[in-house]
């Protein structure tokens, strides 16, 4: 029985590694599908960042 248990234990930490890690290339791809229930969600492959500061820019709000 114990090692029915640990053998099914070690599936299911296997199959949770494997989804994880196609979870993580999915999303370094830029899309990731991940459903949790009803509900499904995409990460945007372009996300929005502002651009950085330039130095002069910089240092003039640290002189305020």
């Amino acid at each position: 029985m114990k090692l029915t248990m640990q053998l099914t234990l070690d599936g299911l930490i296997r199959a949770l590694r494997l989804k994880a890690h196609a979870l993580a290339e999915d999303i370094e791809a830029g899309y990731a599908d991940v459903s949790y229930g009803a509900e499904e969600f995409a990460v945007d492959p372009m996300p929005r960042v502002p651009h950085p500061l330039t130095r002069e820019q910089d240092h003039a709000s640290a002189r305020r």
